[in-house]
C-alpha cells in the first residue's frame, strides 16, 4: 500500500505495512518530496497512490478545484482521500493567518457530483465537552439545521472528510 501525505510537516503519519510518501513545502520538514502542493501538477505518476492523506493542509492551499483534481490525477481507482480540516465555526480557521480557505459541512459534495468522487463520510469534530454532553452525536444526525442555526454558539473544531477514487 502507497500513501501519499500531503503537507506533512514535521511529522509524516505512520501506517504499518505501508509506504508514506510525505510532501512538503518546507525543506526542514519530515517530508520526503519537497514541494509546493499550490503548482500542480505535482511530481508524481498517475494513479501512484492508494491513499492520500490531507490532514490540516487543504485550508492552506489556493485552488482547491484544481488540488481535488490533481488529487483525483495521483490516486489508484477505489483509493481512499481522507481529509481533516478545521469547519468555518471553529476558533482554528480564523485564528492562522496562512489559512485562505474555510470549509462547511458540505464543501466537499460537489466533488462527488461529477463521478470523480464518491463520499464515505463527513463528521464534525468537536471540543471534548460537547462529545461529553452527547452534543456532538446529535449535531452529526442534523448537522446543516446545525449549520444553519446554531455552528457559531456550539462550535465544531475540524470536520473529517472520506472520499473514494471513482475511476473507471
Amino acid at each position: 500500500m502507497k500513501i501519499l501525505d500531503l503537507g506533512c510537516g514535521n511529522k509524516k503519519h505512520e501506517i504499518r505495512g505501508a509506504k508514506i510518501v510525505g510532501v512538503d513545502v518546507n525543506p526542514k520538514s519530515a517530508g520526503d518530496v519537497v514541494h509546493d502542493l499550490n503548482k500542480i501538477p505535482w511530481p508524481f505518476e498517475d494513479n501512484e497512490f492508494d491513499e492520500v492523506i490531507c490532514q490540516d493542509i487543504l485550508e492552506h492551499l489556493e485552488d482547491i478545484p484544481a488540488v481535488m483534481t490533481e488529487i483525483y490525477r495521483v490516486s489508484k481507482k477505489g483509493g481512499k482521500i481522507r481529509i481533516r480540516t478545521p469547519h468555518y465555526s471553529s476558533h482554528y480557521a480564523y485564528n492562522d493567518p496562512t489559512h485562505v480557505h474555510f470549509f462547511g459541512y458540505q464543501a466537499f459534495d460537489g466533488f462527488c457530483r461529477d463521478g470523480k468522487f464518491r463520499m464515505v463520510e463527513t463528521r464534525l469534530l468537536f471540543p471534548r465537552i460537547w462529545r461529553m454532553l452527547g452534543l456532538s452525536a446529535i449535531i452529526n444526525h442534523y448537522p446543516r439545521r446545525w449549520e444553519q442555526l446554531v455552528a457559531f454558539i456550539i462550535r465544531a473544531e475540524n470536520m473529517y472528510i472520506e472520499l473514494e477514487v471513482a475511476k473507471k
